[in-house]
């Protein structure tokens, strides 16, 4: 029959081994996710529409303001997402602007006028506005340097999480 020696720190190298996978997609997916949206979201930042016809006048902040990084889970998938828009602060027409519009008509609510420039009305036909994928630009222009900064992250993060569990394991 053999005889087994317990080799101490091994309960210990186990759990940590069993942590690794949940402290990697916590903390460094969702960074490295993270860093790649950044990069996206700065080339976006310029390309960002501004002028008549962008900023409505009950907005209290602009389109630009509102332009974010965000990241979550949907299921087992950690995602990262590039956001524009508010409606709380009155930036409601964001997807307009990305996706333009069709000519249609704008009415007054409730039985009152719209008003533009003294001129008051019940009804305005809107031309329509042409989509400003400004987001889908930044993507396209952001694609390497984003998959770069992912990769950077992820790999600075992992040399750091494996020296972490080497630690606690001694």
């Amino acid at each position: 029959m053999a005889t087994y020696e317990h080799v101490q720190g091994v309960d210990q190298v186990i759990k940590n081994l069993l942590e690794f996978p949940v402290k990697f997609e916590q903390n460094i997916v969702r960074g490295g996710l993270r860093a790649m949206a950044v990069v996206v979201e700065t080339f976006a930042r310029p390309l960002v529409p501004v002028g008549h016809g962008v900023i409505h006048p009950g907005a209290s902040a602009s389109l630009a303001g509102t332009l974010r990084v965000s990241t979550g889970k949907t299921g087992n998938q950690v995602i990262a997402r590039v956001r524009v828009g508010n409606r709380r602060q009155g930036v409601f027409y964001a997807h307009m602007v990305l996706g333009g519009t069709k000519p249609h008509r704008i009415a007054a609510r409730n039985a009152g006028w719209l008003s533009f420039g003294g001129i008051f009305r019940k009804y305005v036909d809107h031309p329509g506005a042409r989509a400003q994928p400004f987001l889908d630009t930044a993507f396209n222009a952001s694609k390497d340097a984003a998959v770069r900064a992912g990769f950077d992250y992820v790999t600075e993060r992992t040399k750091k999480l494996i020296v972490e569990q080497g630690a606690t394991a001694s």
